[in-house]
């Protein structure tokens, strides 16, 4: 099978390769940080949320091109996952779009059946939620 040429790799391919994906991804996230805009009614600054799609915007890219890293090089695919997870879960916003965007995005999900249930959320607990404060 003949090698793909650098220009035939995905962009996000060629920024692995290049070594600059990280480096890209930590200033993605710093613009995030350094670009306060106003929340509406309560006139309060808020911070934009970093997330895959925005990073894809960022990088002129798209998701089916990141996603392809899962494939071509998971173990990368899932440092740059676990960044943007980090920053999901220490990111001051509500729970459901937390939940959302960790299942949604991030695939995080209770199982193989899970992913083929299209339109169907699933919540899954690992302990009893009915004893919890007890």
């Amino acid at each position: 099978m003949p090698q793909r040429s650098t220009s035939d790799k995905s962009k996000m391919k060629n920024l692995l390769d290049s070594g600059r994906l990280f480096r890209m991804a930590d200033k993605y996230i710093e613009s995030c940080r350094a670009a306060p805009r106003e929340d509406g009614a309560k006139a309060k600054r808020q911070y934009r949320f970093p997330n895959l799609a925005g990073f894809c915007r960022y990088a002129k890219s798209g998701l089916s091109d990141l996603m392809g890293l899962r494939t071509s090089d998971p173990d990368e695919y899932d440092r740059l996952i676990a960044v943007f997870e980090d920053e999901a879960l220490n990111a001051d916003i509500s729970p459901n779009l937390l939940s959302t965007y960790m299942k949604k995005r991030l695939l995080y999900v209770c199982d193989e059946e899970s992913t083929q249930q299209i339109g169907e959320v699933k919540y899954c607990f690992e302990h009893d939620i009915y004893a919890d404060g007890e």
